[in-house]
């Protein structure tokens, strides 16, 4: 489970990291239709990465415990 999440974390935190840089340069830019696109990506990926680690991992480590016994 540590090893599967850092590797999650790291991939999504490197794709923040281009979305937050395709939004700010985008906007400097001036390509309003990129930078919403990145902007609505970003915050869908903020409220993926809260549904996978606080929802379904929690359930899966509760459903192997509960296999365990």
């Amino acid at each position: 489970m540590h090893s599967a999440m850092r590797t999650g974390l790291t991939m999504t935190g490197t794709t923040l990291a281009a979305l937050m840089a395709m939004y700010i340069t985008s906007s400097f830019g001036g390509v309003e239709t990129l930078a919403t696109i990145s902007l609505i990506l970003f915050v869908g990926l903020i409220g993926d990465l809260i549904s996978t680690w606080c929802t379904n991992a929690v359930a899966l480590l509760w459903i192997v415990r509960r296999r365990k016994k």
